[in-house]
């Protein structure tokens, strides 16, 4: 709905809409950004796969 990830996510809980990407989605890409600042830091390369 136009970008409101905020509103969606509200939406959502009340069961009037669903949000732009699934809770399964959010983590792996949370997950990401976590191993490329970890890699980053440690000047590393960190492996992972989607489960």
């Amino acid at each position: 709905s136009g970008g409101q990830i905020f509103l969606d996510f509200v939406k959502q809980i009340r069961g009037r809409g669903s949000c732009l990407i699934s809770a399964e989605d959010a983590f792996y890409i949370t997950d990401s950004c976590l191993k490329a600042r970890q890699s980053a830091d440690e000047q590393r390369i960190i492996h992972f796969n989607k489960d």
